[in-house]
């Protein structure tokens, strides 16, 4: 489902130093983006909270949050830091992702589960925003 019709159009921002540097550190094996946990339940007792829900609720709120919806695009010859700028074929669900921890669902499952998530390198040439629930 596309949600570029909800999204405003974002005047190109330039990183700061602190972001480009971040870029910087980045490895194929040394990944320096961040990971927020939310631990959500439904509002509904004895009812689940199931992916088309949270997906739906992400889709309502993601317009609030330019970057969420923006990708990087390097300056020729690297003469300034890079910008972000909006993502015209922007696909709310290329950034959704279901992950399930498995049983018995403790800290330990639930930690390889964020490493899995935290180890793979995100595509540059893309928004940069993943949600995982």
């Amino acid at each position: 489902m596309r949600t570029t019709g909800r999204l405003a159009a974002e005047p190109p921002q330039r990183l700061t130093g602190m972001d480009t540097l971040f870029l910087a550190m980045e490895s194929p094996t040394s990944q320096v983006h961040t990971l927020k946990l939310s631990i959500l339940e439904s509002a509904h007792a004895g009812q689940p909270l199931d992916a088309v829900v949270v997906r739906e609720a992400i889709e309502q709120v993601v317009h609030a949050v330019p970057c969420y919806s923006q990708k990087l695009k390097p300056v020729p010859l690297g003469l300034h830091h890079p910008l972000l700028v909006g993502a015209g074929d922007f696909r709310l669900d290329d950034h959704v992702r279901h992950r399930e921890v498995p049983p018995p669902g403790g800290p330990r499952e639930r930690d390889r589960v964020i490493a899995e998530v935290c180890g793979s390198p995100l595509d540059r040439r893309h928004p940069c925003g993943r949600y995982g629930f």
